[in-house]
């Protein structure tokens, strides 16, 4: 890439402050990190949360980068350099231009929210295959491009990345990308927002305070998206949700709504409820659906009104949702031949938690015990700790509190916090050891019981340390209740 077409494109999206290249000027890669910088590369300086990339832009320098985008000059000479008003939006527009900006080729639909954005994502990458519109797919559960699979680093990759995976979704056919946009990725400009076609807001409840440090913040950061829309793009909002009409307020697309208000644009009804899935009536039309659980009747109305957004009829859209598999690792059913079962979920919020334990309990036989297995995340808002061990406490008959990732935190200490919210802890089991913890509820568990096991869903690794250990809830689970069932056989 001629790196005199990049100051073209930044002057263009007007946020170049000066800048010039040599007429040879060019470059194969751009990078983020210093110590990644080769001989044909581009170094874009960003202002992260802990580290500032314009401390390193000499280091770069010496790496041999052979252009430096960044928000104020760097120490040393050489190379060419384009001054910018904002180095995240810069790298934006690079990285989209390295692709031949192949956002412009494709119809893009980014969900954000606090709960519900893997579950709209991949039903509307269902709904879209179903009816012959290739799509690629950007989530937690995993990035696809339409031909491969790549194991999901985080939610929204990098800026990069993501750009790099829309070119490859362009070259495989893919007509559309169905994508989750996190609060962190919108804040960091990881895709530009006049690339998304129809963005969605799912709901917003407590979460990632230790980076938003508000949760005013936290909103204004979702809200950004539909800010930033361009004309003539759909923005869909739940209206169910506080926050719903909001959010979308000052965008400049069109709106349409869904929710159990038979005033919303999309309304949506539940006509029955079981753990094998849901019966639901979306605008109008009663199917029933694999998908379990109350708060899923959202999930359906949501990808229900996407899919019109992006212009699927009502009938392609409704019968595609109606046949789609329930989604990895969300309320994800395992039912075990001594009459027990269990139920993994991503649930690590609060919201999220009480949501997957109240449609647990709502499906149950009376009688029957609830059990739930939670814990949570290391180096993240210790501020929902208390709250979730006080939801756990009040849904759930039997509770036993564990690790999730504890990441560089002391899991006792997490512990700890989370005790803070139970009015009486010495009813609780509390076992550092998930792996143990999960053999205790097996043992403990008679037929008719449910466990509900919380937080990692689909991931297949523990975070202790800086160490990823592979650690997949479902296996656990398969391996401890079918030796207890083994143990029961024997003593019969």
């Amino acid at each position: 890439m001629r790196f005199e077409t990049c100051i073209g494109r930044l002057r263009q999206s007007d946020l170049l402050v000066e800048g010039s290249a040599s007429a040879q000027s060019s470059f194969d890669r751009l990078v983020i990190d210093s110590r990644d910088v080769g001989s044909s590369d581009c170094f874009v300086a960003l202002k992260g949360t802990n580290v500032d990339g314009h401390l390193f832009i000499d280091k770069a320098v010496l790496n041999g980068a052979i252009a430096i985008v960044c928000e104020s000059g760097p120490a040393v000479a050489g190379p060419d350099i384009a001054l910018v008003k904002d180095s995240r939006r810069a790298l934006a527009e690079l990285a989209s231009l390295m692709e031949s900006d192949p956002a412009s080729k494709l119809k893009v639909f980014a969900v954000t929210g606090t709960n519900g954005k893997t579950t709209v994502a991949t039903l509307v990458a269902h709904v879209l295959d179903a009816n012959n519109h290739k799509s690629g797919f950007i989530g937690t559960t995993g990035y696809r491009d339409g031909t491969h699979f790549y194991e999901a680093v985080r939610t929204t990759p990098s800026t990069v990345r993501v750009y790099e995976l829309l070119g490859q979704m362009l070259a495989s056919g893919c007509s559309h990308c169905s994508m989750e946009l996190s609060s962190h990725a919108i804040d960091q400009d990881r895709i530009r927002m006049r690339d998304v076609d129809v963005a969605l807001f799912t709901n917003l409840t407590r979460d990632h305070l230790d980076y938003h440090s508000t949760f005013e913040l936290y909103f204004a950061a979702k809200k950004k998206l539909f800010d930033e829309l361009p004309d003539g793009a759909v923005a869909v909002v739940n209206v169910d949700d506080p926050r719903g009409k909001g959010i979308a307020a000052d965008t400049t697309g069109s709106v349409i709504t869904f929710g159990s208000d038979d005033h919303s644009d999309v309304s949506f009804s539940i006509e029955g409820n079981e753990l094998s899935g849901l019966d639901l009536t979306i605008d109008g039309h009663r199917r029933r659906f694999q998908l379990a659980g109350t708060y899923n009747a959202s999930n359906l109305a949501a990808a229900y009104a996407a899919s019109r957004a992006l212009g699927l009829s009502a009938l392609e859209s409704i019968d595609a949702l109606s046949s789609s598999p329930p989604v990895e690792g969300r309320f994800e059913r395992m039912q075990f031949e001594g009459g027990t079962m269990v139920i993994v979920d991503y649930a690590h919020t609060p919201d999220a938690l009480k949501n997957v334990l109240e449609a647990t309990l709502e499906s149950m036989r009376p009688g029957s015990t609830l059990w739930c297995i939670f814990g949570c995340g290391g180096d993240r808002d210790p501020g929902k700790r208390a709250q979730m061990g006080a939801i756990a406490e009040r849904l759930a008959h039997k509770v036993i509190v564990t690790s999730d990732n504890p990441r560089t935190e002391d899991p006792k200490l997490i512990l700890d916090d989370i005790r803070q919210g139970l009015l009486k802890p010495e009813d609780a089991f509390w076992e550092i050891d998930r792996r143990d913890a999960i053999s205790r509820a097996a043992a403990s568990m008679v037929s008719g019981d449910t466990l509900v096991l919380a937080g990692k869903g689909h991931e297949t690794y523990q975070v202790i340390g800086t160490t990823n250990i592979h650690f997949d809830d479902r296996e656990e689970a398969r391996l401890a209740f079918s030796a207890e069932l083994t143990s029961s056989k024997r003593t019969m």
